[in-house]
């Protein structure tokens, strides 16, 4: 379970191990929270919107639109935005690459390209 869903409950003493990026690529949108609004209440929650989190999570789901992942396809991908830039990070089924941009769908563009390149391919074929 993600660390920070034990600690919102108060069992931060159930943490057995933190298991990190180079061990382990989570699922796209890990951590990431939705807020549903009627229409014209959009501004009512526009303030707990964090910009570069929010980039980091359209370029992982980009990732997974790009190769027509699904659930249950073996794809890890993590991004994130430093010195205004995203690093996007990916494995698909043991498949590591990384992709760095300025433009979401390019980032995760450019990692799916290069996890079919080396591969990834077949691994997707056999988890649609």
């Amino acid at each position: 379970m993600a660390c920070a869903g034990l600690k919102r409950l108060g069992l931060d003493g159930k943490i057995a191990e933190l298991l990190p990026l180079e061990s382990l690529i989570p699922p796209a949108g890990q951590g990431a929270l939705a807020v549903e609004t009627r229409a014209g209440e959009e501004g009512q929650v526009s303030a707990i919107d964090h910009a570069d989190f929010h980039w980091a999570v359209d370029c992982e789901r980009a990732l997974f639109q790009v190769l027509r992942a699904g659930c249950r396809t073996p794809l890890g991908a993590h991004a994130e935005v430093t010195g205004g830039l995203l690093r996007l990070r990916a494995d698909l089924a043991g498949i590591r690459v990384e992709a760095s941009g300025s433009a979401p769908l390019a980032v995760a563009q450019d990692a799916a390209d290069q996890l079919l390149k080396a591969g990834g391919a077949e691994h997707l074929a056999r988890w649609k």
